[in-house]
């Protein structure tokens, strides 16, 4: 649903240009001179100066007037090149009386059709005018006069010509005459009109565009900019239409520069709100949008135009919706309604009434929805607007299913499956028979809610509509659910999650991204709880298995979803030609698609079926290429997960995964050995939540609480997330934790096994075994199966840069970098463990993002070492950043995890000895996508990280036990890690979790 488009259609309508009605009355009342720089303004005087000649009553004064005439077009056509000017004087000089007195008579009728031919009931006569006037002007000769003629009897066939087919007609004809004319002017007005025609009526936006192009040339080169400036957004819209959004972008800006020419502020701003658009619709550069979306709100303070005002607002509650932000979307769904009332703009008040509703609904509060999209409902049918009252009466009815009223869910899409049908919208009936399907199911009624489902899946596959297709086999998946056959449910919930796979990077342009995912993470949680309870139910393994599976399935769409949301592009270690047909591909299924909702006919419906089958085996080879050349980009982008088998293929003896999934109805736990798959129960979610926020509560400031508290609190949390795996656990030298929701904020390691007597004597899950932490069980496999390579030298080491700069950065997310005097410290005491030639340290003002970028890209580095401040975005995962000095090149100071993604750090372990660098998005699926997943993309077998605000000066102290493990004894990174904790342990100044607890390792164990 386009929210951020303004529409334009037929103000692009550039017809021929008329006459002069106001012509000289005499010789002497004109100039001797005129400004040939001012090509336009040369056409109507040479027009005027040749009415004179044809009305003159002597033949001298009418010589003198053709003289004149010819030697302005003779000029004219030695500056320009252009002979369009010197037909028409050439015609006038051969013409006799006769034919002069048939000249006048043409044009009169001319221009009484061109004054007749903007009024509704008077367009016919303009037309039968026009029809005339061109068999006079054709019969004397008059190419000029028949050019300009056929142009008007195109526009005027506009109205008149509901197919548009005579509109067509006449302006090839007319474009025919104007070529042979020479008239670049007019020229350029019909390549328009033909452009017009193949973007808006027979939608071929590539002939379109072949028109406008070559229309724009010409006009920039005559300098026309006002049809210029109306022209160029019609070119957008085109290359739109193609799913070229660069281009289109462009060419809104241009649009947007081009009213700012001709004064026209309003249409200039809403031509940077279409930019804004593309941005947010199909690119998904959010933050770009917001960005563009603050100049333009400051721009507006220029003009006084509530509308645009208002559209700006509502675009950017769409962006910060899509952000995650709900409280700053309200608040500007608020600032549009206030603008609306105060001003009239009855259509964007019901927009932003049903938008705060979708918000509401979103947050989990559908009470607070119903109010806002009975309001929109309300005045959708005050204004006669049955799109507008269908959209409310859907949210109606999908609000009060979420608040369990299924009665009045069923009224609400009673109503609206009526009026769907009125308007024969298509997609929003099946979405109507799947809200049906939905509601009728939980109201006990499984046979009706089949029929609906199976109505929608219908819809779904006769008009390719993946989204819709996906509910419809869920919905079907829980009917058989609930009717207790568990068999025919998994298959119904596999076809369901064969059509995601199959549609992945395409569910976009007809809803939210983010509401997408939400939806999606709710139906992979719901078939975990469904395949767990079965398994423990029965006691059959295979449900165990297709639990595990379903949860990797989850873990990676769900990351790759959110990277493909989030951060904008990774395009290191791509290869470009695959790249390139990738985005070319999905941009073509989005617009088949999109045409295939318009097509007029079961034929038309077929071949674009057809093309789309096509294009999707092309994205299959293209993926499958990828995967192929570029593994590491095709793991994020398109991944294969894992399935429980293979898992226990990758492990060696000794080693345990305790893989986590965490939901509303219930949560999983799988213990996983080399030759043992056990599946447990555990609490809800709210359950843990409220457990792990103690936890962290505790582990934040060693006064807080005591030991035997802190035993309680981490030994209840210790049964119930380990102990059903205990007696694998027990035999266990090592456990890689695959967390999940709320869990990845829990270091394992210092959960209480048995309580001592002190912080030092509790036994902790560190003191049985090495812990290490993984996204996933696919990123286990890969990390498992990378291969070593020989680094060209041993640290980088990156340690207490200069903040005093880079503070003018951090201010703007709320934070404030104090110096880290100890990090110097450290990072020379780690240097020390090296060879000095096998060791680059960087602090200070040497301590930039420059030189960064410029080591790695120069070296590689078996260690990678920052000690600085992290700054970890929750809600933008590609922004979380470590703090660097901010140097000479714009933008510096803060290392983003989207531009490591861009980076070759191809080492065994990056640290990062920061605060909360492990921290990053909280998402159902892969877990935090912060800097740890950035560094293990660009190369890295291993991170070491803080999961919360960590002590400097025992930091330190850590830090040097560790490489001391790594690089003295030889031990790997885990077991290097679990050694310099229980050292920290075992002195009663640092034994307490806060001081060693933060710092985990991501990797795999090796």
């Amino acid at each position: 649903m386009r929210l951020l488009h303004t529409l334009i259609l037929l103000s692009m309508l550039i017809p021929g240009v008329a006459r002069a009605q106001d012509a000289p009355q005499d010789a002497a009342a004109l100039p001797d001179s005129v400004n040939l720089e001012q090509r336009l303004t040369v056409k109507p005087v040479v027009e005027a100066w040749l009415e004179q000649a044809m009305r003159a009553s002597t033949a001298s004064e009418r010589d003198a007037w053709t003289i004149r005439a010819g030697a302005l077009a003779r000029a004219f056509q030695d500056t320009y090149g252009e002979s369009s000017l010197m037909v028409r004087v050439e015609a006038a000089r051969t013409w006799s009386a006769e034919q002069r007195a048939v000249k006048l008579h043409a044009d009169s009728l001319y221009d009484e059709a061109f004054a007749r031919r903007s009024d509704a009931e008077t367009r016919g006569e303009a037309h039968a005018l026009y029809l005339q006037a061109l068999e006079l002007y054709r019969g004397i000769g008059d190419l000029a006069g028949e050019a300009e003629t056929l142009g008007q009897l195109g526009y005027v066939n506009w109205w008149l010509d509901p197919e548009r087919a005579l509109y067509r007609s006449w302006n090839e004809q007319a474009l025919e005459k104007r070529r042979e004319l020479g008239d670049l002017q007019l020229v350029g007005n019909s390549l328009n009109d033909l452009g017009v025609y193949h973007r808006v009526i027979s939608r071929e936006p590539e002939r379109a565009l072949a028109y406008y192009l070559e229309a724009e040339g010409i006009r920039w080169n005559i300098g026309d900019s006002l049809a210029q400036s109306r022209m160029i957004p019609n070119i957008a819209l085109s290359y739109e239409a193609l799913g070229d959004y660069d281009a289109a972008t462009t060419y809104f800006q241009k649009g947007a520069e081009l009213y700012i020419a001709v004064g026209d502020t309003a249409r200039s701003i809403g031509q940077r709100n279409n930019a804004i658009g593309l941005l947010t619709d199909y690119m998904e550069m959010h933050s770009d949008a917001l960005v563009e979306l603050l100049r333009l709100k400051s721009d507006l303070r220029a003009i006084n135009d509530a509308r645009a005002e208002a559209l700006v607002s509502n675009s950017m509650g769409i962006v910060y919706r899509r952000l995650g932000d709900f409280e700053s979307a309200i608040q500007h769904y608020q600032e549009v309604i206030r603008l609306a009332e105060e001003h009239d703009l009855p259509d964007l008040l019901a927009s932003a009434q049903n938008n705060i509703g979708v918000v509401f609904i979103w947050t989990g509060r559908p009470d607070r929805a119903v109010p806002w999209f009975e309001r929109s409902l309300g005045l959708s049918r005050e204004q006669d607007d049955p799109e507008g009252e269908l959209n409310a009466m859907v949210n109606l009815g999908s609000a009060h299913f979420e608040s369990r009223e299924y009665q009045q869910s069923l009224d609400f899409l009673d109503q609206a499956r009526t009026l769907a049908d009125t308007l024969s919208s298509v997609p929003t009936l099946g979405t109507i028979h799947t809200g049906l399907g939905n509601a009728l199911l939980r109201s006990g009624r499984p046979d009706a809610a089949t029929e609906q489902y199976m109505e929608a899946l219908d819809i779904a596959r006769e008009w390719s509509l993946p989204e819709l297709e996906i509910g419809a086999l869920f919905g079907l998946g829980d009917v058989a659910e609930q009717s207790g056959q568990a068999d025919q449910a998994y298959a119904w919930y596999e076809q369901g999650f064969g059509a995601m796979e199959s549609t992945r990077g395409l569910l976009r342009a007809s809803e939210d991204k983010a509401g997408w995912l939400a939806q999606s993470r709710y139906l992979f949680e719901d078939v975990v709880d469904f395949l767990t309870q079965e398994a423990i139910h029965t006691g059959d393994s295979r449900w165990t298995e297709a639990a595990f599976n379903v949860s990797e399935m989850a873990r990676a769409r769900a990351f790759s979803d959110q990277l493909a949301e989030s951060i904008a592009r990774i395009d290191v270690g791509v290869d470009a030609e695959l790249l390139s047909d990738q985005q070319i591909l999905t941009d073509n299924l989005v617009y088949l698609r999109q045409e295939l909702l318009d097509a007029p006919d079961a034929a038309a419906r077929a071949a674009l079926k057809a093309q789309i089958r096509e294009q999707e085996q092309e994205f299959d080879r293209v993926e499958r290429a990828l995967r192929e050349q570029n593994p590491a980009y095709a793991d994020l982008r398109y991944p294969d997960p894992i399935d429980l088998a293979g898992l226990q293929g990758t492990l060696r003896p000794g080693q345990v995964v305790l893989a986590y999934a965490v939901g509303d109805s219930s949560s999983t736990l799988w213990a996983i050995s080399p030759d043992q798959a056990d599946i447990h129960l555990l609490p809800v979610r709210s359950d843990l939540s409220t457990r792990i926020d103690v936890l962290r509560f505790a582990l934040q400031d060693p006064a807080r609480v005591s030991p035997a508290q802190y035993a309680e609190t981490a030994g209840q949390l210790h049964d119930i997330l380990i102990g059903p795996a205990s007696d694998l656990v027990a035999a266990a030298s090592h456990v890689t934790i695959i967390a999940d929701d709320a869990l990845h904020y829990v270091p394992f390691d210092a959960l209480v096994v048995e309580p001592g007597t002190s912080w030092a004597t509790h036994r902790y899950l560190v003191n049985d075994a090495a812990v290490s932490y993984v996204q996933s069980a696919s990123v286990l496999q890969q990390l498992s199966g990378r291969v070593a390579r020989a680094p060209s030298k041993q640290l980088l080491a990156i340690g207490n840069p200069d903040f005093g700069g880079t503070n003018t950065f951090a201010a703007l997310r709320g934070a404030s970098l104090a110096p880290l005097p100890f990090t110097g410290d450290e990072v020379r005491a780690i240097s020390g463990v090296f060879d000095v030639g096998s060791v680059d340290v960087l602090t200070g003002d040497d301590a930039t993002e420059a030189a960064v970028r410029e080591r790695v890209a120069g070296d590689s580095y078996r260690f990678v070492h920052f000690a600085t401040h992290g700054l970890i975005d929750d809600d933008r995962p590609d922004f979380s950043a470590l703090a660097l000095t901010r140097g000479a090149s714009r933008g510096e100071g803060l290392l983003q995890a989207s531009e490591i993604f861009n980076l070759r750090i191809p080492s065994d372990v990056v640290v990062l000895s920061a605060c909360e660098t492990g921290l990053g998005q909280l998402i159902q699926g892969e877990g935090m996508v912060g800097l740890t997943r950035a560094f293990m993309y660009a190369g890295a077998a291993s991170v070491v990280a803080s999961l919360w605000s960590v002590a400097d000066a025992t930091t330190a102290e850590l830090m040097t036990h560790l490489y001391a493990g790594m690089i003295t004894d030889g031990e790997p990174v885990a077991d290097a890690l679990r050694a310099s904790k229980r050292t920290m342990l075992a002195d009663e100044t640092t034994a307490h979790p806060f001081y060693w607890a933060p710092f985990v390792h991501f990797g795999a164990h090796e």
